[in-house]
């Protein structure tokens, strides 16, 4: 297998990128009605494709392995559509190589591959490799950007403050944990609480603000293609990754101090934070760490998806501190159905 080069053939004429290039929106919004279908055939640019006399490894793959005329608009118009379309499937779940590369030949015309053609062997391995290093990179922002935040929060207090907030904040389930609320009142009609605007707590428009701009699109705050009308733009995997980097963090500043157990119990990876089997006490057991809070995300309506996102996207602008990330000790099992929590009348 050939590696990458960015030589191109004398005589060869370039395509004009811009006279061929989709807007980022178009291209983020078309991936949702093309992802998954591939095409057998394809042209590349030659640049694309001219082999070179030395192989190269999986491992070696960098950014500064895709030819010069691509590399420029990598992280500037694919990285962010790819993750703005990642952030609208399920949570923990990754693009498949077809749809990674039917989002670059949507973002790229002029350089359009196919996983089928030998030719586009080494670009394709390259494009797939460094995808997955960005999904990875902004799975980890959630998690460092949740601890970043914690830490600030909690910088002034004492351990026993800290844990008292702590438990404050974890009251409920997936379903209802006050760190979800914007607003937690007392309502004189039922000598309870009120839990109003969900999702728009501070440490949820913060982390899912992470999101908003990694998708963001020559200053304008991602994601560029949400609609809250339209339920395929609407990022709801980012928005479980968010509610469970929050729950993570939590639960790591749960003695007062900030303990992160090491890796790989620590990670904030698919491994300790997706649906898996438990058989610690000799019966299988299956704890819905994501399903759970998916379930209260598919209830959302778009007046409240309109409002998360607004709330995210003003967050973004606040500045990320340093942190690190962790993982779930508790989860309640799936139920039936149910009501969402929240009154948003306001």
């Amino acid at each position: 297998m050939g590696g990458l080069t960015s030589d191109v053939d004398d005589g060869e004429e370039k395509v004009d990128a811009q006279e061929s290039k989709e807007t980022v929106r178009e291209a983020r919004e078309k991936i949702r009605s093309l992802a998954g279908i591939v095409e057998t055939e394809g042209y590349v640019h030659p640049s694309a494709h001219r082999p070179s006399s030395k192989p190269f490894k999986k491992t070696d793959i960098k950014v500064g392995s895709l030819p010069d005329t691509i590399r420029a608009n990598f992280k500037t118009d694919f990285a962010p559509a790819l993750l703005d379309y990642v952030g609208t499937i399920a949570a923990w779940t990754d693009p498949s190589a077809a749809e990674t590369i039917q989002l670059f030949n949507v973002t790229f015309p002029e350089y359009k591959l196919s996983i089928d053609d030998p030719h586009d062997e080494a670009l394709v391995l390259a494009v797939v490799k460094l995808s997955k290093d960005k999904i990875e990179g902004w799975r980890n922002k959630f998690a460092k950007t949740a601890i970043a935040i914690l830490k600030a929060l909690f910088k002034d207090k004492t351990p026993a403050e800290i844990r008292e907030t702590v438990e404050y904040y974890l009251q409920g389930t997936e379903r209802d944990y006050t760190f979800y609320y914007r607003e937690v009142v007392p309502d004189p009609e039922s000598d309870g609480i009120k839990l109003k605007g969900i999702f728009q707590s501070h440490l949820c428009s913060r982390v899912l603000g992470a999101h908003c701009a990694a998708t963001s699109d020559k200053g304008t705050i991602g994601p560029i293609a949400f609609k809250a009308t339209e339920v395929s733009t609407r990022p709801a995997g980012a928005l479980v990754l968010a509610c469970q980097a929050i729950k993570r963090g939590l639960n790591y500043f749960r003695t007062g101090t900030l303990v992160i157990p090491k890796a790989p119990l620590g990670n904030f990876s698919k491994n300790n934070w997706a649906d898996h089997d438990d058989f610690s006490q000799g019966v299988r057991t299956t704890i819905p760490s994501t399903s759970a809070i998916s379930a209260v995300v598919k209830k959302l309506d778009a007046a409240r998806w309109d409002k998360i996102i607004l709330a995210a996207r003003a967050a973004a602008v606040a500045r990320d501190t340093d942190n690190e990330p962790a993982v779930d000790v508790d989860s309640v099992p799936a139920e039936e159905d149910f009501e969402l929590l929240d009154d948003d009348s306001d």
